[in-house]
């Protein structure tokens, strides 16, 4: 039940060197593929046994039918060299070149070493002409009026949609369920908003959105709306602009008890600016502006579903209407950053390293009659790591200091995010027993980490080893200055795995226990749910 594989090795018993293997992956361990069989034969070659041939199999489940593709790869391998010298491995490990997508049969026929058989070749022909008939531009012009075709489903649910894939541009239209917002700060809201996307053929990009939000109840209007510009897809170079009028969250560290709650808050009329690169392969950096001016919301009339909701929480916030002129740069650096190049997009592939962060936050007085005067840093670190057969970690750590508080609101204070009662939150950014939302205007210091065993544990109990069942554990520390908070954690768990649709998520049960100087919550038992990201190829935490 724990095995990683099944299958037949082939061994030769004078010497006990491999010859062949004839493996199939447990299928509870793969993620995007429903079945993985691999082959592979092993040939002498300078008194070495190196790999001579490879095979996969594979098949996996995509779309909303589910359908089922399969798919194969062959792999010979010859020119061996053998030398003492050590083997460098840059950071660069693939690149994709622009031709790679363009070249035609003629061009693989003399390359390949395994030469293609009656069937593929004919295969390989059919698929040409259906490829020169799907390029066309007739074709793509049918395919284009096919999704812009509207129905009752896509106004209602996933929004209408308008291709021109000859000239690289989709927009798209919010649904109604989107623009319906029931729950809205001063009862029914409806926004109207889309988004275009822009695709150059240097795979630069721009991107549009725009919202226009109404509020019935006390008859105000909202609207705002932002254009990104990536115009260096190989160093992540983006350029970033929004402005407009919306009510916003004062701090999204709430519990869910307050976090929606009108007490949380209050009307931001903005423009931001930023820019995002990437200086040296690992080294992001992130400059953002912004100019606000914040009032409060207690002026408007509040639906009574959410006094009841809510309760005390419910109260806006009241304070004078003032300006605030803010600048944030933010320094990320992933030592040893493996990458490929396909085309002109980079793809960053991770590192055995962890990520360090370092970050400076400005409120500049007087400049457009802002009324902000502070200066911050932080410094943090984040690393996702395997501990030999025992699992993986993730850990996260931060540390924050204000270096000035001349001139400070609530929206510049540090919060950190309160007790939800059974709900077990993101563990590598929040605490589960902190009890109340807490916040800093001095230096504070955080720790988050968590394990995941993947059946270490489990796969040697009786009963347990054939389920899914995996165990889990983890905690935190939390050290604030400004009232001498100390807080730790820990909590052990078990998680099982489940699909909904091509989804892959684990549900869990947590039994936490904690000590602190100002909570009283000593224990408790959680529930969370764990989502697996396809992008990234990892778990939420």
């Amino acid at each position: 039940e724990e095995s990683t594989f099944k299958g037949i090795v082939h061994i030769e018993d004078s010497s006990w060197a491999i010859i062949a293997t004839e493996l199939e992956m447990n299928g509870k361990t793969l993620h995007k593929y429903n079945s993985f069989k691999i082959y592979q034969r092993f040939s002498i070659k300078d008194n070495m046994r190196v790999l001579d041939r490879q095979e996969f199999f594979f098949c996996y489940k995509s779309g909303i039918e589910s359908n089922l593709y399969h798919g194969t790869v062959y792999s010979k391998f010859s020119k061996y060299s053998f030398s003492n010298e050590k083997i460098r491995i840059g950071n660069l490990i693939q690149i994709t070149v622009d031709s790679a997508y363009r070249r035609t049969n003629e061009f693989w026929k003399d390359k390949r070493s395994i030469q293609l058989n009656t069937k593929e070749k004919k295969f390989i022909a059919a698929t040409k002409s259906l490829n020169e008939i799907n390029n066309s531009e007739k074709y793509i012009k049918f395919k284009d009026s096919l999704k812009n075709k509207t129905s009752l489903w896509e106004f209602t649910f996933t929004g209408m949609d308008h291709y021109n894939s000859l000239k690289g541009i989709k927009w798209k239209i919010d649904p109604l369920i989107q623009q319906s917002r029931i729950f809205g700060i001063g009862g029914y809201r409806h926004a109207f908003g889309g988004k275009l996307v822009k695709i150059f053929k240097s795979k630069n990009e721009l991107f549009f959105n725009a919202t226009i939000n109404y509020g019935f109840k006390n008859r105000d209007l909202l609207r705002d709306g932002s254009i990104k510009y990536t115009y260096a897809p190989k160093r992540f170079g983006q350029f970033r602009l929004s402005g407009g009028s919306k009510y916003e969250m004062l701090t999204y560290m709430q519990n869910l008890s307050s976090l929606f709650s009108r007490g949380n808050f209050i009307q931001n009329d903005f423009i931001r600016a930023g820019h995002f690169i990437e200086l040296l392969n690992g080294l992001f950096l992130d400059v953002g502006f912004k100019y606000l001016q914040r009032s409060s919301i207690s002026n408007l009339a509040l639906s009574k579903w959410s006094d009841e909701l809510f309760s005390n929480n419910n109260q806006p916030i009241e304070f004078e209407e003032y300006n605030e002129f803010n600048i944030k740069l933010l320094l990320s650096y992933t030592p040893f950053q493996k990458f490929a190049f396909d085309e002109r997009k980079k793809i960053v592939q991770g590192s055995k390293w962890p990520t360090f962060t370092l970050g400076w936050e400005q409120g500049l007085p007087d400049i457009l009659s802002s009324n902000i005067d502070y200066q911050k840093i932080t410094i943090g670190f984040e690393h996702s790591f395997k501990i030999g057969l025992l699992g993986t970690s993730k850990a996260k750590g931060l540390y924050g200091e204000y270096l000035s508080t001349n001139l400070t609101e609530l929206p510049n204070y540090t919060f950190f995010r309160g007790t939800d009662n059974y709900f077990f939150s993101h563990p590598l950014y929040t605490l589960q027993l902190l009890g109340e939302t807490y916040s800093s205007l001095e230096n504070y210091i955080s720790f988050n980490y968590i394990h995941h065993f993947h059946g270490v544990i489990c796969k040697k109990i009786p009963y347990l080893k054939k389920t899914k069942i995996e165990a889990v554990t983890g905690g935190g520390i939390l050290y604030i200055n400004d009232n001498n908070l100390q807080h730790s954690e820990i909590y052990n768990g078990l998680e099982i795995p489940f699909r909904l649709g091509e989804t892959q998520l684990k549900f869990g049960c947590y039994y936490s226990i904690a000590v602190s100087n100002y909570s009283n919550l000593s224990n408790m038992f959680k529930f969370g749910v764990n989502v697996f990201n396809p992008f990234t190829n990892k778990w939420a935490f």
